[in-house]
């Protein structure tokens, strides 16, 4: 076909029958290329759509059809220039999951789309990784094929249009809004019923998400999801019997502590000690000031929720009590479920006199925080936009702007409203590529990385020891004030050393790249990044040596000995079971398996059924 021939394809008349019967096919055929797009780019693989197809046909049938139904709306919406709707936001979700899959080792969550859109809009300027270039050929290809559906679809105009033509088209705008909406929204139970009759088994794979998305296809894996946004009520759940549980904390006892010291909690982003990895040496131990503070005042392990990112998670499990083993996987609390006050160790504190202030490196509606602290009880919320002098180090705000905010609300507590300030860095936030810092203070060596992985470990070294240098600076400034202070240094999770695993997998910390082959020791110390607590006032520590705690028990050490005599029934009960919790050996670090908590004794089974019905109620009301 010469230039002149491939041209007229586009002038053709769009009356003529060739063209009635093009536009046919087109409209039918558009949705399984769109299919095929997103497949490909999900997976980098050209044939993955054919693989996906060939084992799961039924999944594959029904993906098909979903994306006919929404590109159907869209036409009757939009036009014509539908075809470019939905190629765009196709090609969005498609890079957006291969992306996210390949720095943080998770899928594309539907609460990541249609809950919220920070997570997306930071994610490129978190990974600092540009996008494979096979991502952008399959993109602009989808644009090319919707110019040519473009081209050879008529303009629809309500204006030159008759009744009849509207009320067709008003129709089938309900009809599939309707469906849209049974689907997106689970009305009368559609979830349920479309996975039964095409197969599609989420309970399998609720914790194993990257399976879920490779085995039932991205459109199949991201449906299996969409029920995050509804949270059941737990089996027996009834107000009575929460009202009951928490009468009977209610009335009971705590022991008045003689002191109200100022309170500070630093959750410094991804601190872990590197020195843990095998076969790396290390110029000098870049953690040395926290090693020896934790050897004179005491420390342990947090049991976090997350590996990769999603530091609101940590937060959530520390300030709340509650755990991320009740809520769908993927969700943020902070953005679905805080529509209202939320008890919280926080509300503790500012009952009992405390001044609460919470600061963030980093803008203050990421991960909506700026809604959520409010709820959680903190007064002040302070932000990047509201640290006009802040010093940056790397790509984000330094751990020593932290350390002269911290003091600076430490330094405005009385006696009557002593401070509890929890504060969340952002300076050794990933990615660690490239030129992420221009200095590294400690040598690194390692024969088992080349020199991108090595270069990575560098920049990770380097934010690790400036959080320890700025730990050591605090507590020094704080040791020059009278009044009597309370410290807990902790990180919220491993850094995210290359892509998935590659650092801990070629330096040995874990036997594979492949989660899926990890033991549960594996998972377990993965999932442990070090706290450690320093005090002032000759305060007892409530820790055992090296101990590992989750981090919804994290509190409950802390309030009685600390001068609060008034706790709420739920943080009694939380102190009452936490035995049944702490130290959880590496079966029962990841999630809360029921059969595993009933080898426990009953009474920690029952506990485990108690702490969930607490938790609806306190999200969702009682």
């Amino acid at each position: 076909m010469d230039v002149q021939s491939f041209l007229s394809f586009f002038r053709r008349p769009r009356t003529d029958a060739s063209n009635k019967a093009f536009r046919k096919a087109y409209f039918f055929a558009f949705p399984l290329f769109l299919l095929f797009l997103v497949e490909t780019v999900s997976r980098s693989d050209f044939w993955a759509l054919f693989i996906f197809a060939g084992a799961n046909p039924f999944i594959a049938a029904f993906s098909y059809v979903w994306i006919l139904a929404v590109q159907t709306l869209a036409f009757f919406i939009f036009g014509r220039a539908s075809f470019f709707v939905s190629s765009l936001s196709v090609s969005i979700l498609a890079v957006a999951h291969a992306e996210k899959l390949r720095t943080l080792a998770e899928p594309l969550y539907a609460t990541d789309v249609l809950a919220h859109a920070s997570a997306l809009g930071t994610l490129a300027g978190f990974s600092g990784i540009p996008p494979s270039s096979a991502v952008f050929a399959p993109v602009l290809f989808a644009l090319f094929v919707s110019f040519v559906g473009w081209r050879r679809f008529p303009p629809f105009s309500f204006a030159d249009s008759t009744s009849s033509d509207r009320a067709f088209r008003f129709g089938w705008i309900v009809v599939f809004s309707a469906l849209n909406f049974a689907v997106f929204f689970n009305a009368f139970g559609t979830l349920s019923m479309i996975q039964k009759a095409v197969w599609l088994t989420p309970e399998e794979y609720s914790w194993r998400q990257i399976e879920n998305y490779e085995r039932n296809g991205f459109l199949g894996g991201f449906f299996t999801n969409l029920g995050n946004f509804h949270v059941n009520k737990p089996e027996g759940y009834s107000v009575d019997a929460v009202e009951k549980m928490s009468d009977e904390y209610r009335h009971a006892t705590s022991a008045s502590g003689t002191k109200r010291p100022n309170v500070v909690f630093v959750l410094s982003e991804s601190f872990w000690d590197p020195t843990a990895l095998p076969g790396v040496s290390f110029e000098r131990d870049p953690v040395s000031n926290f090693r020896d503070i934790r050897k004179s005042f005491g420390g342990g392990e947090i049991v976090s929720p997350t590996f990769w990112g999603k530091t609101a998670l940590v937060e959530f499990e520390i300030l709340t009590g509650n755990s991320v083993a009740w809520i769908p996987k993927g969700s943020i609390p902070y953005q679905q479920y805080f529509r209202r006050d939320v008890p919280s160790i926080v509300w503790e504190f500012r009952n009992a006199g405390y001044s609460t202030t919470a600061i963030h490196t980093y803008h203050k509606n990421f991960f909506s925080r700026i809604r959520a602290y409010p709820l959680l009880g903190f007064e002040r919320f302070i932000g990047l936009e509201d640290m006009p002098d802040a010093q940056t180090k790397g790509k984000f705000v330094s751990d020593a702007t932290l350390t002269d905010y911290i003091l600076d609300a430490v330094g405005r507590a009385t006696p009557d409203a002593p401070a509890f300030v929890f504060a969340v860095s952002m300076e050794n936030h990933f990615s660690y590529e490239g030129d992420k810092f221009n200095r590294h203070d400690i040598g690194v060596l390692s024969s088992a990385l080349p020199e991108n992985d090595l270069l990575t470990l560098k920049n990770y070294v380097q934010g690790v020891h400036d959080a320890d240098t700025e730990l050591r600076r605090l507590i020094t400034e704080l040791e020059k004030i009278p009044e009597p202070t309370y410290v807990v240094f902790f990180g919220d999770h491993l850094g995210i050393l290359g892509d998935r695993y590659r650092v801990y997998e070629k330096t040995g910390f874990v036997p594979s790249s492949d989660d899926a082959r990890w033991s549960a020791f594996d998972r377990l110390k993965m999932r442990t990044p070090p706290f450690v607590a320093w005090n002032n006032f000759s305060h007892p520590e409530p820790f055992e040596a090296d101990e590992r705690i989750r981090a919804p028990f994290f509190w409950t050490r802390f309030l009685q000995g600390l001068g609060i005599s008034r706790v709420s029934p739920f943080f009694r009960f939380l102190s009452d079971v936490e035995p049944c919790f702490s130290n959880p050996a590496p079966e029962l670090s990841d999630a809360f398996d029921p059969k595993s908590f009933t080898k426990r004794g009953k009474s920690c089974a029952s506990a485990m059924r108690e702490w969930e019905a607490f938790q609806y109620a306190n999200l969702f009301g009682r």
